[in-house]
């Protein structure tokens, strides 16, 4: 806004300089316009006229037209200054606004901060207050059983909502609460572990998490591995089968045609039975006292 303002003010006092240098020997212009002088005798009063076409405030026949008649390119001048300026004004006027609302915008969300703060802190400090009631043994450690019952009841489930944080996800986190591996839970590492779920993630957080990745990606390239190898495996075996079944499709066709060249030769055993039947039958006509038995298959006994 500083800046644009400066910008603005060297733009109207080099206009006032230029418009007053173009009417200073100008006695047309003040034989035809009474006002010049008033107006556009000094810099002082042309940086005033300028101020005031560009505020809009009666330019037209005030200035502009008056003085059109009398010196066209300090008219020109002016609705350059017009144009420019107002622009300018209104960008100073847009900036001291956007600055102003983010302004208060920026100091709402800070109150709106140190409110949750509070509120978060007061939250906090009422479930460590549950945290001590839960623990029975009075030992200041939670087990794993003492707990699960702590976060089961409602007045801390209810908590754990207006922190932001699920009940499912706060039991199982008690692995990475449990920061001393000793099976159960101080309130420092209860209250640590909630800040660290709903908080943002520090360095360690982000080690931590980095090694998790790198272990999950060497197993995955372990399976990737044995993926690949039971893949050859299986081409094999692919190949096997189809040797396998190349050799059954071959012996089915041998079936096959030794079923069909089976079914000829009993077709043409048949034709034969059928062929010697009737020679019997025609000897034992011709041949009427020749006993049957001796006449069988046209052969004679």
């Amino acid at each position: 806004v500083i800046w644009v303002g400066a910008l603005l003010l060297i733009v109207i006092y080099c206009i006032a300089v230029a418009v007053t240098t173009l009417l200073l020997g100008d006695q047309f212009a003040r034989e035809h316009w009474r006002y010049c002088e008033q107006y556009l005798g000094t810099p002082w009063r042309s940086m005033w006229t300028v101020f005031q076409v560009i505020t809009l405030d009666r330019w037209a026949n005030d200035v502009v037209r008056p003085l059109g008649e009398v010196n066209a390119l300090a008219m020109m001048l002016m609705i350059f200054a017009m144009i420019v300026c107002t622009l300018g004004i209104t960008n100073i006027i847009i900036a001291v606004m956007v600055e102003r609302v983010q302004s208060i915008m920026e100091e709402s969300e800070r109150n709106q901060g140190k409110v949750l703060e509070k509120t978060e802190f007061d939250v906090l400090k009422s479930m460590g207050e549950d945290f001590q009631l839960a623990d029975l043994d009075s030992n200041g450690e939670l087990a794993f059983e003492e707990f699960q019952k702590v976060l089961r009841s409602p007045s801390v489930v209810l908590k754990l909502r207006l922190l932001g944080i699920q009940y499912d996800e706060a039991e199982q986190l008690f692995d990475l609460m449990d920061a001393d591996k000793s099976g159960s839970v101080s309130p420092e590492e209860f209250v640590m572990g909630l800040q660290k779920l709903r908080g943002e993630a520090k360095g360690q957080d982000l080690v931590a998490l980095i090694c998790c990745a790198q272990r999950q990606a060497s197993r995955a390239a372990q399976m990737v591995e044995r993926i690949r190898v039971l893949n050859s495996k299986a081409e094999v075996i692919q190949a096997r089968l189809s040797g396998i079944g190349k050799g059954m499709t071959g012996e089915l066709v041998g079936r096959k045609h030794a079923s069909t060249r089976n079914e000829e030769v009993w077709r043409r055993a048949g034709d034969r039975q059928d062929v010697i039947g009737t020679l019997d039958r025609n000897r034992q006509i011709e041949f009427p006292t020749l006993k049957e038995g001796n006449a069988k298959y046209g052969i004679l006994y």
